[in-house]
């Protein structure tokens, strides 16, 4: 056999181990749901998270967690981003979500309150807040 022949045969085979490698990575899902949902299931492992579409931050916008998950069950998950985009400019808007890792099996709550500067706003019209109920199988 050739050098040439070789080399393609070394290279056809190096790249089958990649593809087979990435093939056998673990595959991180997410269950995606709206702020308004009342209950969920996700199961053991993987990442849920919870939408509250577009907001600006820049000019007050922000969504707090008033209730906290169980911890054992249910962890926030800090390594995302929460945002959308890193490639958005300073002050622009954007799709804003929680995201947390089913630890183990249980149920747990979460209860989450829009906030404007930081306050609860004063008209009841823009008054918004959610409480979900997760369950993790």
């Amino acid at each position: 056999m050739g050098t040439i022949a070789r080399s393609i045969l070394a290279i056809g085979a190096a790249s089958l181990l990649v593809g087979l490698s990435a093939a056998c990575a673990p595959v991180e899902r997410e269950v995606a749901i709206g702020y308004r949902t009342d209950s969920v299931t996700v199961p053991v492992g993987e990442t849920l998270a919870v939408e509250f579409g577009t907001i600006n931050t820049s000019v007050g916008d922000q969504w707090e967690i008033t209730e906290r998950p169980d911890p054992k069950v249910l962890a926030l998950d800090e390594r995302k981003p929460t945002h959308s985009s890193t490639k958005e400019p300073v002050g622009a808007p954007h799709e804003f979500a929680y995201r947390f890792v089913a630890r183990e099996k249980g149920t747990t709550t979460v209860g989450f309150e829009y906030r404007f500067r930081g306050e609860i706003p004063e008209d009841p019209a823009r008054r918004d807040s959610s409480k979900i109920t997760i369950t993790v199988k």
